[in-house]
């Protein structure tokens, strides 16, 4: 309790690490001296962090250089250097230091991503139906999320699927979530879906998923929407609503635009912008919200939904 007092008093902040942990986790057990030096250095301020990392960078590749750069990298990437992986990348905003990425997989966005009116390519490509439950896109999750200004170009693609769970922005929606002038502009490619089994492409987001609302406004997706024409049960925006037994589910798209430069999906069961039909037969149809407003579409894809433009 004394103890306790003096830290609140004097406002001082305590810090524990477990460095062995840290260690094993970052592929270099045993160097937990250089890892906790790298941490002292961080939160003492003692002297200027950069200046310090050069520092202990120039003495590890002294030390461990003749044993490869993963010693020097590993500690670097402890530290917290300006080292940005995919995943912070994203949820930082931070398009230039995104890495590619060839699966799609991983990243759940939490908070706003601010595109800032830049471009991210991709070249994603599932063959063989690897993992069916691998909803292919840039972001396969989001939660209570927005993602604004963003402009996604590239190809998405799967082949030999049971499910074409690919989206050009989104994978999975939950909660309540806003995609906001963006433009998408990939080419969704689902090659060889089974036929009986339908595709819920998206070309924003696969699937509205439970409680909440998913809001799409002021954009746009000029890509393409192409493979086997018996791969139905798409939406030009979101492929479909799932809300689940017992809640219910919204779709929002406000001053959006469908104008894509190909379409040769099925549209048997597809639907210009939104795909609320999807579960309607197993719960109450009044639990599918769909609201489009000031929304327009060059061609219809399926069900028209919206305006089309003169």
């Amino acid at each position: 309790s004394r103890d306790k007092n003096i830290l609140k008093n004097k406002n001082i902040k305590l810090y524990i690490v477990d460095g062995e942990k840290v260690s094993r986790e970052a592929g270099i057990p045993g160097k937990i001296s250089t890892i906790m030096e790298v941490i002292i250095f961080k939160l003492g301020k003692i002297v200027p962090f950069d200046f310090a990392v050069n520092k202990i960078k120039e003495n590890l590749k002294t030390k461990f250089g003749n044993k490869g750069g993963n010693v020097v990298e590993n500690v670097v990437l402890v530290s917290g250097e300006e080292k940005i992986s995919t995943s912070e990348a994203m949820s930082k905003g931070d398009v230039d230091k995104m890495i590619e990425n060839t699966t799609g997989e991983g990243y759940v966005v939490t908070e706003t991503f601010d595109g800032n009116g830049k471009i991210l390519t991709v070249s994603y490509e599932d063959k063989a139906a690897k993992n069916d439950n691998l909803t292919l896109a840039p972001f396969p999750q989001i939660e209570n999320a927005t993602i604004k200004n963003l402009t996604i170009a590239g190809v998405i693609k799967r082949e030999d699927l049971r499910y074409g769970k690919i989206a050009g922005m989104v994978g999975q929606s939950k909660g309540d979530s806003l995609i906001e002038n963006c433009i998408v502009s990939v080419t969704l490619n689902a090659i060889n879906a089974q036929s009986n089994s339908p595709t819920y492409c998206g070309g924003f987001v696969y699937e509205s998923y439970g409680s909440g609302s998913l809001t799409i406004k002021d954009s746009i997706f000029n890509g393409k929407m192409i493979g086997s024409t018996y791969a139905n049960n798409n939406g030009g925006f979101v492929g479909h609503m799932e809300r689940g037994a017992s809640s219910s589910t919204t779709c929002n798209i406000k001053d959006c635009l469908f104008a894509p430069s190909e379409v040769t999906l099925g549209s048997t069961n597809s639907y210009t912008f939104v795909n609320n039909n999807a579960h309607k037969d197993y719960y109450d149809a009044d639990k599918y919200v769909l609201n489009i407003t000031d929304s327009y579409y060059t061609q219809s894809f399926g069900t028209p939904q919206g305006t089309q433009k003169q």
